[in-house]
C-alpha cells in the first residue's frame, strides 16, 4: 500500500514548495514530489528566473499553458482545470531532438503534477539532518567555498599564480549548489547527501557550514589542511572526528576551476 504525506521540498534550499510525496519512491535517494497546479506555476516562474540568470542550457524550463474557458466541473463537484504542463530540457535539443527533450507532465488522479520526478534532486525540508534540504544545501555551499578558497586554478592572465582565492573574494561569490556546472551538479550533491546520510547521527550537533568546509579538507586527504578538516572539529569527540574524516576520504573530486561564479571539477593529473 502506497503511503503519501504532505511535506516541504526544495532542490536548492532557497525555493521551497509544498508537495505530496511517497518516501518509498526515491531516485538515488532523492524524492519524487507531486504538486498542485498553483505550485507548478510558482515553480515555472522560479525556473524562468534561473534561466534568465544561468541560461536554458543549465536549467530545465517548466511551462504551464492554460485554457480557462475549457475548464469544467467533474462529477464530484470539483473543477477540472484545462491546463497542459510541459517540462523542457533545452540542453538536449540538438542531441535528442524536440520530441525527446519535451515531456507533457500528466496530472495524477488528485490533479497533482510530478515536476522533475526521478530527475531533479528534491529533498525534504525537515528537522532530520539526513533529509533536511537546508542542511544539505548549506553543507554543499560551505564545501564549495572551501574548495575555491583552497585550490581554484588561477584565472588566465592573473599575475598571482598561487591556487585558491582570497577569502573576501570567495564570500562575494555567494556560492551554492547552483554554482556547480550542470553536468557535475548532480554527482556533487549526491556525494554530499550520501556522506550526510551515512553519518547523520554524528552530524546532528555539527552545523552544516562547519561540517561542509571540513568535509572538503578531509576529502582532499593528505593534500588537505588537517587543522581545517573533520579531524579538528571543536567540541566533538576524537573518535567521532576520526570516523567522519575516514568517511569523507572515500569521496574524490577533481581539482577546482572557477569560471566567473561557476565551479567545475577538473580531472586530476
Amino acid at each position: 500500500m502506497t503511503t503519501t504525506e504532505k511535506v516541504l521540498v526544495s532542490t536548492d534550499g532557497k525555493h521551497i514548495y509544498e508537495a505530496v510525496v511517497d518516501k518509498s519512491n526515491r531516485w538515488n535517494g532523492w524524492l519524487s514530489p507531486r504538486f498542485t497546479l498553483e505550485t507548478v506555476k510558482q515553480i515555472a516562474a522560479d525556473c524562468r528566473t534561473l534561466i534568465e540568470k544561468y541560461g536554458r542550457a543549465r536549467q530545465d524550463e517548466i511551462r504551464v499553458i492554460e485554457a480557462p474557458e475549457l475548464s469544467e466541473m467533474s462529477g464530484d463537484g470539483t473543477e477540472r482545470e484545462a491546463a497542459i504542463v510541459l517540462q523542457i530540457r533545452w540542453k538536449y535539443i540538438h542531441s535528442d531532438g524536440p520530441a525527446t527533450c519535451v515531456t507533457v507532465v500528466e496530472p495524477d488522479e488528485d490533479g497533482r503534477y510530478g515536476i522533475g520526478a526521478w530527475e531533479w534532486t528534491w529533498a525534504e525540508v525537515s528537522p532530520n539532518v539526513s533529509e533536511r534540504g537546508t542542511y544539505l544545501f548549506d553543507f554543499c555551499a560551505a564545501a564549495l567555498r572551501e574548495a575555491v578558497w583552497f585550490e581554484a586554478q588561477p584565472a588566465p592572465g592573473d599575475p598571482d599564480l598561487t591556487p585558491g582565492r582570497e577569502w573576501e573574494q570567495v564570500e562575494d561569490l555567494s556560492l551554492d549548489v547552483n554554482s556547480v556546472v550542470l553536468d557535475q551538479r548532480e554527482a556533487f550533491m549526491r556525494a554530499c547527501a550520501a556522506f550526510i546520510s551515512d553519518n547523520a547521527e554524528d552530524l546532528n550537533d555539527i552545523p552544516a557550514e562547519r561540517a561542509g568546509e571540513a568535509f572538503w579538507m578531509s576529502a582532499r586527504g593528505d593534500d588537505g589542511i588537517p587543522s581545517r578538516s573533520l579531524l579538528a572539529l571543536p567540541d566533538v569527540p576524537e573518535e567521532t572526528c576520526k570516523r567522519l574524516h575516514v568517511s569523507a576520504g572515500t569521496y574524490q573530486f577533481g581539482t577546482v576551476h572557477l569560471d566567473g561564479a561557476t565551479v567545475l571539477f577538473m580531472p586530476r593529473t
